[in-house]
């Protein structure tokens, strides 16, 4: 090759690091694999692969069309001892979706490869077989309305999306014919996850309305019996949470399934320790979750997580595996070490022992190095700072939160989304939305085609009415709350409109939303202000810093720390820094998080919890110093 030639783009380092970010593994040559796997089929068409000069272009595409429809047939209708691999796994499932337990669900997701293994089918064995059973049930009028009616667990969050389409085509008769169109909105492994978790949830219903067992409900409708052989490998991927392949395949250091079944169990008592220790069950649920894929990864790697050498080993792994280049590196990296050092302690409490008190120890300064010079600023200080918001009346922090503006509209924007409603190719409300979207948020203001010309305007200079605009962009507070919505899954965007995201039906659960899930939400609001400023101007830069110094004081004003930030705050300024932190302070004051004027204002404490989460996120995401 010449110097001047194309190189492969595969070789780029940067397109490496990113796949290997995405766990996307490049495997070369298997276009060649699919033609050669699809040559007697084209073969039956007419037309030969080593002689294509033969025949012309429309005719080639119209034989590869067919061919590929009966390719991708045989690959979702598996038969013999593969279709009955793939019920006994939807059996099994259906029994860990009756017991909620998202460990033993992921266990069985994560066991199944592309390929299929001595015991195991395909995925897309198992797509298959799930699809087509619902298009069956849809004959039955009681399973095709429990179909309408059933709702996906509530822990699976990353196929809850596909799990709803494929419940309602498949209420149709329609799923198996809208497989194409399924992967055109989902990816493969949603679909598989999806379609699974469909035909588990249906089976765990039935077997609910019917007051039976959920084995006997497995037999009547998959005619297979979940205690049966086969498909129950150990797992070796992750059904959610963290990446697929980021240790090497290597052998099982342990495999068995008491093993496994030792692993679940642990995860249950790890999960029970932290709500004991004060976390809220969905932070609990989410530690318990990506210990879980830590475990998986550790046991590709011949690491056991059940021994603290075994966890040292996966924390200086995640260490030099880390892009340091990565914005969100210190809270990617650090969050997922928090939980390594949970687990850490649980065992020092539980198990107890030289061995794991001296891997705590290790585990700590192995911390303290890594985050030595690049942890974000301040955490001791917004760590206590959450302590002291978690001692608060949840009722009292949930009612106060839930009154704030851009809380308390999210209910009503979903009950007016319904189904879903038509955006621009932009994504963005269309102009006729404008003005009720904007109502919820107290916003006079309408979409309009074009801006009032100047002769209207100086016929009227002093006309009121409402913000005429021909964007929602032109509506600071609009747009910074569309971009937390979409944020926190609240609502998606499709290339045609907009809907409930993932997490809507949590937030819609009760009058008020969940705790946690409103400051979540809350806190995304305020980091999308502060960020919204052109940090580039460095007065801008500088009265950010000073309201950000006021706001860490506010978020814990009894602490020393706070104390003499608040001491230094008091030395003179440079010219145009009071004026920009008006700027932002009027920002904060009408978001309804700060009370008073710039440099005095307050958090109150109801909303101190959810201030210091969006100061974590916002230390870590922007290099300024609070001055």
């Amino acid at each position: 090759m010449t110097d001047d030639a194309p190189g492969d783009p595969f070789d780029d380092p940067e397109v490496r690091a990113l796949m290997a970010r995405h766990g996307i593994v490049r495997k070369p040559g298997m276009a060649a694999d699919a033609l050669a796997e699809m040559a007697p089929l084209l073969a039956d068409e007419g037309i030969d692969l080593d002689d294509l000069e033969a025949a012309d272009l429309p005719r080639v595409n119209a034989a590869l069309a067919r061919a590929t429809e009966r390719r991708n047939l045989e690959l979702f209708t598996p038969v013999g001892a593969q279709r009955d691999q793939s019920l006994i796994l939807l059996a099994r499932l259906a029994a860990a979706v009756d017991a909620d337990d998202p460990e033993q669900a992921s266990l069985l997701l994560s066991a199944i490869a592309p390929e299929p293994g001595p015991e195991t089918p395909a995925i897309s064995h198992v797509i298959g077989v799930s699809v087509g059973l619902l298009d069956e049930w849809a004959a039955d009028p009681d399973l095709a309305g429990a179909m309408r009616s059933v709702k996906p667990p509530r822990w699976a969050e990353r196929a809850k999306r596909a799990t709803t389409d494929i419940l309602a085509l498949g209420s149709k008769g329609r799923a198996f014919a809208a497989l194409e169109a399924l992967h055109r909105s989902h990816s493969g492994l949603s679909i598989f996850e999806g379609g699974a978790l469909a035909v588990a949830a249906i089976v765990a219903l039935h077997a609910t309305r019917q007051g039976r067992g959920v084995a006997q409900s497995a037999k009547d409708l998959l005619g297979v019996d979940p205690a049966a052989s086969g498909s129950a490998p150990p797992a070796t991927g992750a059904a959610f949470g963290i990446g697929r392949r980021l240790l090497p395949a290597v052998p099982e250091s342990f495999s068995g399934s008491s093993d496994l079944e030792e692993e679940r169990i642990l995860l249950r008592d790890f999960r029970a320790w932290l709500r004991n220790s004060g976390a809220e069950a969905a932070d609990a649920a989410d530690a318990a979750g990506l210990l879980r894929d830590l475990m998986k990864m550790a046991r590709r790697g011949g690491a056991d997580l059940r021994e603290p050498d075994g966890v040292l080993d996966m924390a200086a792994f995640l260490i030099e595996a880390a892009d340091e280049e990565d914005p969100n590196y210190a809270a990617r990296l650090g969050g997922t070490l928090d939980v390594l050092e949970d687990w850490m302690n649980f065992h020092a409490d539980a198990v107890g022992g030289a061995a794991w008190a001296e891997a705590q120890i290790e585990l700590e300064e192995l911390i303290d190095d890594v985050f030595s010079d690049g942890e974000a600023p301040f955490r001791d200080l917004l760590v206590d700072a959450l302590d002291a918001a978690g001692r608060i009346d949840e009722a009292e922090r949930r009612a106060v939160v839930a009154q704030v503006a851009v809380v308390e509209a999210v209910g009503r924007l979903l009950s007016w989304l319904e189904d879903g409603r038509p955006v621009t190719s932009a994504g963005l409300l269309r102009r006729a939305d404008i003005a009720p979207v904007a109502a919820f948020l107290g916003i006079d203001a309408v979409g309009v085609a074009r801006y009032p010309d100047e002769d209207e305007a100086d016929a009227d200079p002093h006309r009121r009415g409402p913000l005429r605009v021909r964007s929602m962009t032109e509506i600071p507070q609009l747009a910074l709350w569309w971009e937390s919505l979409l944020a926190a899954e609240l609502i998606e965007i499709t290339p045609t409109r907009v809907r409930p995201g993932s997490r809507a039906g949590e937030w819609m659960t009760d009058p008020a939303p969940p705790l946690l899930l409103a400051e979540q939400f809350l806190a995304m609001n305020i980091v999308q202000t502060i960020m919204g400023y052109d940090l580039e101007d460095s007065w801008v830069r500088a009265g950010v810093a000073q309201t950000m110094r006021r706001l860490l004081v506010s978020v814990d004003p009894d602490s020393d720390r706070a104390a003499a930030l608040d001491a230094e705050g008091h030395a003179p300024h440079s010219p145009g820094v009071a004026p920009w932190g008006e700027v932002v302070t009027f920002d904060l004051r009408r978001l309804q998080v700060v009370v008073g004027d710039a440099g005095h204002f307050v958090v109150p404490p109801e909303l101190r919890g959810a201030m210091a989460r969006a100061l974590m996120i916002t230390l870590t995401l922007l290099p300024i110093t609070p001055g």
